[in-house]
C-alpha cells in the first residue's frame, strides 16, 4: 500500500504559531517560503512574553502582538488544509489496512478449512495442518493489524491538531471582532496579547 502511515509528517499547529512568530521577528525565513513538513514539530527557538510584545531568539528580537497574530492569522490555514489532507488520507488508509486485516482472516480460515479436508483424505499430517492453521495466516493478518493500528494513532494526533488549530481559528476571529467593536487603541492591543498567549499556551499545554 502506498505512503504508509509513518511516512507522512503530521504539521503542529504550535510549530506552525512559533515558526510564524519567529519569521516576523527576522528571527528565520519568512514562513510563506517554508514546506509544512519543515515544521512537524516546535523550532528550538525561545520565544517571551513581554508587556509590549514578543521577544524571540536568543537576539531578543522583538515582534509586536499585533505582528505576531497577522503571522498566526496567516500561517494557521496553511496547516489546517494539510491537516486535512492527512485526515482524509489516514482514514481512508486505515480502512484499506482494515479491509485487508479482514480478507487475510478470510485466507487463514480457508487454508485451515483446506487443511482439514485434506487431512481427512488423508493426503497431509497432523504437523502440516497444525502449521498451515496457525503460522501462516496469523502471520499475514497480524501484519495487516498492526499497520491498521498505526494508522489509527496518526489519524488520533491529526484529530487533535485539527482541534488545535479549530480554536485558535477561534480565538483569531475573536481578534477580529474585538479589533472593530473597540475604539480604544490600548485596549486592542491589550485583547490581541492577551489572544496571542493564549495561542501560544493552546500549542504547549499538551507538550
Amino acid at each position: 500500500m502506498a505512503n504508509s502511515p509513518t511516512s507522512l509528517s503530521i504539521p503542529s499547529v504550535h510549530a506552525a504559531s512559533l515558526h510564524a512568530i519567529a519569521a516576523a521577528a527576522g528571527v528565520i525565513e519568512p514562513s510563506v517560503l517554508a514546506p509544512i513538513a519543515a515544521f512537524p514539530s516546535a523550532p528550538a527557538i525561545a520565544i517571551s512574553a513581554k508587556p509590549h510584545g514578543l521577544v524571540v531568539g536568543p537576539a531578543e528580537a522583538a515582534v509586536s502582538y499585533g505582528a505576531a497574530l497577522k503571522a498566526i492569522s496567516a500561517e494557521v490555514p496553511r496547516v489546517r488544509s494539510e491537516l486535512d489532507l492527512n485526515y482524509a488520507h489516514l482514514r481512508d488508509q486505515g480502512r484499506g489496512w482494515y479491509r485487508l486485516s479482514m480478507a487475510s482472516a478470510a485466507v487463514g480460515f480457508s487454508v485451515i478449512t483446506l487443511a482439514v479436508i485434506f487431512l481427512i483424505l488423508g493426503n497431509l499430517t497432523i504437523g502440516l495442518v497444525t502449521t498451515a492453521s496457525s503460522i501462516v495466516p496469523n502471520a499475514v493478518s497480524s501484519l495487516f493489524f498492526v499497520q491498521s493500528r498505526r494508522a489509527a494513532r496518526r489519524l488520533d494526533l491529526v484529530t487533535q491538531e485539527l482541534a488545535k488549530s479549530r480554536e485558535v481559528n477561534g480565538l483569531i476571529e475573536m481578534a477580529s471582532v474585538a479589533s472593530q467593536g473597540i475604539d480604544d487603541p490600548r485596549l486592542r492591543d491589550e485583547v490581541k496579547a492577551e489572544i496571542v498567549r493564549k495561542i501560544l499556551a493552546i500549542g504547549s499545554a499538551s507538550r
